[in-house]
């Protein structure tokens, strides 16, 4: 479930479709006793077990961290589409909030900081071949998106919040660059990541004022 706080408006259809999605998950490979002994990695499934092409509405999990993780970021997916969430607190603990589509057989992997785009590692100081930059960082109204290398006909960005909802997919920036305009998005963090298939990604992180 979302944050208490939050109010949530839909439709029947989707309303019925979250409640029995919610209420069938079950959770695997996924012992909260023991996530603390896996060193910067832990993987899990998350299926309702129910008809995808039906029950298609994305459920908020909030999954809880080892205390013993020091990044304030953590990369958050299946396997070669990772996104990142930030990390959050409560009276429980350390967790993030990830929004999934329960489909059965995928492992949904959490790392601890920064994954580069072939899945290697890096903590202390993430080296892509390409990069994405913005100007100005933090904005207000519009910022430049840069990125560095050559991109793919079938290149693509996608914009998250800190929750990891995706909130914009732009497909149609041109060459290397794209005029991002704030338009109704809130003031907060956001992560933009560089989505090329066959091809290294890179992220960035940035500041709506």
């Amino acid at each position: 479930m979302a944050l208490a706080r939050d109010l949530w408006i839909d439709t029947h259809e989707r309303t019925y479709k979250y409640i029995r999605q919610r209420n069938a998950l079950q959770i695997r490979q996924l012992d909260l006793s023991e996530i603390g002994a896996q060193a910067g990695h832990f993987s899990f499934e998350a299926d309702d077990g129910l008809s995808d092409s039906i029950f298609n509405v994305e459920l908020t999990l909030k999954i809880s961290l080892p205390e013993s993780w020091t990044e304030d970021t953590v990369s958050v997916g299946p396997e070669g589409e990772y996104s990142y969430a930030t990390v959050l607190d409560d009276e429980r603990g350390r967790y993030i909030l990830y929004n999934w589509l329960p489909v059965s057989g995928i492992s949904v992997q959490v790392h601890d900081g920064l994954l580069s785009g072939t899945g290697i590692q890096d903590l202390e100081a993430p080296r892509y071949a390409r990069s994405i930059v913005a100007a100005p960082n933090p904005f207000q109204g519009e910022t430049l998106i840069s990125i560095s290398g050559e991109a793919s006909p079938e290149a693509y960005l996608i914009v998250r919040d800190i929750q990891g909802r995706m909130v914009r997919e732009i497909r149609d920036y041109s060459g290397n660059s794209y005029r991002f305009a704030r338009e109704n998005l809130s003031p907060g963090i956001y992560i933009i990541q560089l989505i090329d298939p066959g091809k290294q990604g890179a992220f960035l992180k940035l500041i709506a004022q």
